[in-house]
């Protein structure tokens, strides 16, 4: 079994920090989004990871994965046009030979990550999607599954949703799934959907699905990006009981007079002088002076120097 994680994406709805750092390295906790889902697939016992990235960020990634993995077989492939989920998968079809695989979309983290889709997986013959009950369905792709667990109908973004399991970003693909995105064609958008190979499967083959009970997060917005962090940093508390702070920060940074509360996270050779630090991401060799940021994003080498006595206040910006 290989796994198969999408991470071409531009990030545009991080820009301008996305400019510099590729969406798939934006840090949490003080890790790239990207060390997340690597570590979870391979927690689940899956070490040959495919991922599919941009030729704009790939030399950044590939830097990455040396650095971090370079014992680990994880092979790059070039995405040169974002032509949607299925369109990244068909020209994965080299790697994959003819092996079953994961598929992660790359800008997704989950509570529970894949170890229980992954066995599921191993005992099963069919294609397996995992879903997560929502509040509001309306804005994602909505299954309507048996009394078996066995998918009946997926509806993108349903006025009227017939249930409120909306399609999380990690599935489980038998090779057969090359045949069906074979034969769909692009949509209204744009896109090969992977959903549209997925309501050909279902004509054909049985698809069976997984709840996943956990927190599930697309960290691709500005809101949820903050949120994603929030989660990491209060694992990573959990994990290591003899730490117990509400914020992450590398010992090099230099702190002069200033506050970092309500789970914020601090890059690499960052000076912050009589400012306050509230539910932001502050990424690496940047420099804040007298400010006060509440739910902020500074791009690398962000400079934030404001002369005046009064403290300044900047509230929900990505800089």
């Amino acid at each position: 079994m290989k796994a198969l994680i999408l991470a071409a994406g531009k990030g545009t709805r991080l820009f301008p920090a996305t400019k510099s750092t590729p969406k798939p390295l934006m840090p949490l906790a003080g890790k790239a989004t990207l060390n997340y889902i690597i570590d979870e697939i391979l927690k689940s016992g899956i070490s040959n990871i495919g991922i599919v990235v941009s030729k704009d960020n790939y030399d950044q990634i590939f830097k990455f994965i040396k650095d971090n993995y370079s014992d680990i077989e994880i092979n790059l492939i070039v995405q040169n046009k974002q032509l949607g989920v299925a369109h990244a998968v068909k020209i994965s079809k080299e790697y994959i030979k003819n092996d079953d695989f994961i598929l992660y979309l790359g800008d997704n983290l989950f509570e529970n990550g894949i170890i229980n889709l992954v066995k599921k997986f191993s005992k099963s013959k069919n294609n397996i999607i995992s879903l997560k009950s929502v509040e509001d369905p309306r804005r994602f792709g909505v299954a309507e599954i048996d009394d078996k667990g066995i998918l009946v109908r997926i509806t993108e973004k349903p006025k009227v949703p017939k249930s409120n399991f909306a399609v999380t970003g990690i599935y489980a693909f038998k090779n057969i799934v090359f045949e069906f995105i074979d034969k769909i064609s692009i949509s209204e958008r744009g896109e090969y959907e992977i959903t549209d190979a997925i309501k050909l499967l279902i004509k054909f083959n049985n698809v069976e699905s997984i709840i996943n009970n956990g927190w599930w997060i697309d960290t691709g917005s500005h809101n949820d990006y903050l949120l994603a962090n929030k989660f990491m940093i209060i694992e990573s508390n959990n994990k290591n009981l003899s730490t117990n702070k509400d914020f992450f920060c590398y010992r090099n940074t230099k702190l002069i007079d200033s506050e970092i509360i309500k789970y914020s996270s601090i890059g690499k050779d960052v000076v912050i002088e009589n400012s306050k630090i509230e539910n932001c991401v502050i990424l690496d060799q940047s420099k804040i002076k007298n400010y006060h940021l509440i739910n902020c994003i500074l791009s690398k080498n962000t400079t934030l120097i404001n002369d005046n006595i009064h403290i300044k206040i900047l509230e929900n910006k990505i800089i």
